[in-house]
């Protein structure tokens, strides 16, 4: 192939481009079709082919130039990445609106490729998110590619400030039009008695009639680099089966597996309503203050300071765990008013002794309750139980017919749910296939600990959707 591109067929123009950066990052709903395509052409997007030629992507990716003409995408040298999804993203069908703008883009461009016959090559530039600067655009390619938000969980949400400071974030711009984004949650982590910055991707989105090219291998590289460069330990993320896969090839992160995910049926009768889809009539209730000898069991406000004391107590119980303090607890659930958590705190002698953090959601229309947090003191079996008890109890009277739970590897906490009777759900069995993974940065890039199962205490409130 000669310097500058050679023609292949009719309509269809090849173009060269120096390697360009290569990071990677999380979300694409959309995987990459017609990879086999590609073979003969690695590095290379072809574009504007006919239906003779090569053909890259989901939609004719060629089609859906900026310029009111079609346009062709420049790729490295190196073969062409496949996208990376995340379960930070939203999950589902792309909003109708966004299918309808797609396609009359592409029609356009198809009729006016047919009389032209030429072919152009649209300018790509990943780089950091520009606060004050970027937000109104990331606003609208989240409506374009999830709809609008529901409830607080919005990207002002995802990125707000923490106590570990800002979160790290990436776009893609093409032809000056942001239309992939990513980004990364920094968090307090303990690793090994250590406190480190660790970062959960989040917020990862690529513009519909963008996808299949490969944008999230290089957006997720430069993110990553960059979340390199400031330090953070390691970056982790949940995904989709489909997701995972690709995060850990391109990506380079090592599976958690399996997935910790237990229950504990609260209710049958309450179940079977809901799957018939008549469920028990009830709203949020105040739970009530619960003693059982020495233990007692109230009411607390994310950010009571007797989180602190308990976090003390707990902080070494686990090898790798996001720091739970009142810090965390405040930033993580106060910061969500309308979605219902409720904080109960465990006291033994009057000492504080453990807390757990509870909200009812309706999922596939079955209502369950989420224990988002659990937190036991060493040595507070009493505690711990009854605390379960009472989370139990609140679930049961709020219609849930089952308590969902993150069982972590080790610690008071993992004990503490299997004897309340919550049991691990295996895999084939999930509504929904999580994938949790992990890549160590920096020092940490090869810790063995990071990616021992056993090592890790997870729970929903790790994640952005509960």
């Amino acid at each position: 192939m000669r310097a500058g591109g050679s023609r292949l067929g009719p309509g269809l123009e090849v173009q060269e481009k120096p390697p360009a950066c290569s990071l990677v990052s999380d979300c694409e709903p959309a995987l990459l079709e017609g990879m086999a395509g590609l073979e003969g052409a690695r590095g290379v997007d072809l574009v504007g082919a006919d239906r003779s030629a090569p053909r890259v992507g989901a939609s004719d990716t060629a089609l859906t130039a900026m310029g009111r003409s079609p346009g062709s995408f420049l790729y490295s040298g190196q073969p062409a990445p496949l996208p990376i999804p995340c379960f930070g993203c939203r999950l589902g069908r792309q909003p109708r609106a966004a299918i309808s703008d797609e396609r009359s883009m592409r029609e356009e461009l198809q009729a006016e490729h047919a009389g032209s016959g030429r072919v152009r090559a649209m300018t790509e530039t990943i780089r950091d998110f520009r606060p004050g600067r970027d937000d109104a655009e990331v606003g609208d390619l989240w409506r374009r590619v999830f709809g609008e938000a529901k409830g607080g969980q919005t990207v002002e949400w995802l990125f707000r400030p923490g106590q570990a400071g800002n979160s790290p974030r990436s776009v893609v711009e093409i032809d000056g039009r942001i239309v992939a984004h990513a980004g990364a949650t920094a968090i307090r982590f303990r690793v090994a008695g250590e406190d480190v910055r660790g970062a959960y991707s989040v917020g990862a989105m690529t513009d519909p009639a963008f996808r299949g090219r490969g944008l999230w291998a290089r957006l997720g590289q430069h993110l990553y680099a960059r979340l390199e460069r400031e330090g953070f330990a390691f970056v982790a993320g949940f995904s989709n089966e489909n997701s995972h896969r690709l995060m850990t090839g391109p990506l380079g992160r090592t599976p958690i597996r399996p997935f910790p995910w237990c229950v504990r049926l609260v209710s049958p009768l309450a179940l079977v309503r809901s799957l018939a889809g008549r469920p028990v009539p009830c709203g949020p209730v105040s739970p009530p203050v619960v003693e059982q000898g020495s233990v007692r069991i109230c009411a607390a406000e994310p950010g009571d300071l007797r989180l602190d004391a308990i976090w003390k107590r707990a902080a070494d119980a686990s090898s790798v765990g996001c720091i739970r303090d009142a810090a965390f607890s405040f930033w993580r659930f106060a910061s969500r008013p309308e979605a219902g958590y409720r904080l109960l705190l465990a006291e033994r002698d009057g000492e504080p002794a453990g807390f757990g953090v509870y909200r009812t959601l309706e999922l596939r229309g079955i209502r369950a309750g989420f224990v988002l947090d659990l937190v036991l003191a060493a040595g507070e079996k009493a505690a711990g139980a009854l605390l379960l008890r009472s989370l139990v109890a609140l679930a049961r009277a709020e219609g849930a017919g089952v308590l969902s739970a993150l069982l972590p590897g080790s610690g008071p906490s993992r004990s503490a749910l299997r004897r309340a009777g919550f049991v691990r759900v295996p895999e084939r069995f999930h509504p929904q296939l999580i994938r949790f993974s992990v890549r160590g940065l920096g020092p940490f890039s090869r810790s063995r600990l990071l990616v021992d199962p056993n090592a890790w205490h997870l729970s929903w409130a790790d994640t952005d959707v509960v």
